[in-house]
């Protein structure tokens, strides 16, 4: 088998020389990756450890993703590389969400998605968020009320209800995201979007939904009817 290490590689067949003959959108990922990486070392040229980190992650995507403690524990990858690779990642996420025009409006859950798509991409721990609306559903804030599995997170229904008040809201709707990209409510968000949908009858703020996100999808337990369910 003949050797495809780098350095034995004709010069126009380089990863660099290639996206400068042929352009970038013609590249597979291992040698986009190559770009990126620069270098590889002393038992590993840069095409090798491209090419071990893509049957390692399955896919560039996954690699970038990696949390710096994470691509630093793989050889040849140290913390230059790592900090580079999370940087080119920051920057795929800004050119995606960017594109889409900031949300000042909340009319059905698919807004609510996109309010906070950014903010809870690929997140690896739950966040329990409440949006604040006015009369005519303008976003007046969105809050972090705590990290961690819902049922972990020790916020009562008397302190949604107070910090909705200090926000002179009308309506509210409460999100959390799955990091596990299943958008499914569990037994123990329907029972307590009950609670907290009941106890804001009692100050005449409109619950209006509990929305569930993944980093695809979303799942709206108003739009399902679970809140009666989870509320009788």
């Amino acid at each position: 088998m003949p050797n495809t290490s780098i350095k034995n590689i004709q010069k126009q067949n380089l990863p660099r020389e290639r996206l400068l003959n042929i352009g970038s959108n013609n590249l597979s990922d291992l040698e986009l990756l190559a770009i990126i990486l620069k270098s590889g070392g002393k038992e590993m040229d840069v095409m090798d450890l491209a090419n071990y980190l893509l049957k390692k992650y399955s896919k560039i995507e996954n690699i970038i993703n990696l949390e710096i403690n994470e691509l630093t524990k793989n050889k040849y990858i140290g913390r230059s590389k790592a900090i580079e690779l999370k940087a080119i990642s920051e920057i795929c996420k800004r050119l995606i969400f960017n594109k889409s025009t900031e949300i000042l409006t909340i009319n059905n859950p698919q807004d609510i998605y996109h309010l906070l798509q950014k903010d809870l991409y690929q997140q690896k721990q739950e966040y329990l968020y409440l949006i604040s609306l006015d009369s005519r559903r303008k976003l007046i804030s969105k809050d972090i009320l705590g990290i961690g599995t819902i049922n972990e997170i020790l916020i009562s229904q008397r302190d949604i209800i107070k910090k909705a008040l200090l926000k002179d809201a009308v309506n509210i709707i409460i999100a959390h995201n799955h990091p596990s990209n299943d958008p499914t409510p569990s037994k123990e968000d329907i029972e307590i979007t009950g609670k907290i949908r009941e106890a804001c009858q009692y100050v005449e703020i409109n619950f209006l939904d509990h929305v569930i996100l993944a980093d695809d999808s979303f799942f709206s337990i108003s739009s399902s009817n679970l809140i009666t369910k989870g509320g009788e």
